[in-house]
């Protein structure tokens, strides 16, 4: 109904729309990234260590390596 009455403002109202709704979309994300990062970085989640599974570990000889001269 807006389009057949104002087309431009029609165009306008969905233009304003689709780009705030992909700002909120992305912004959003970032806050995600910026949240997984800081919980995950340092390996410890409420104050206790993660770590890597026994598989992983394993599978990069984790403990096992000795240095090349």
């Amino acid at each position: 109904k807006l389009y057949e009455s104002d087309p431009d403002l029609a165009i306008k109202f969905l233009s304003d729309y689709t780009y705030s709704t992909a700002q909120n979309t992305l912004d959003r994300w970032w806050k995600l990234a910026d949240h997984l990062v800081y919980k995950y970085n340092d390996g410890y989640i409420n104050g206790k260590s993660v770590g890597y599974p026994t598989w992983w570990l394993r599978e990069v000889d984790f403990g096992n390596s000795q240095l090349k001269n």
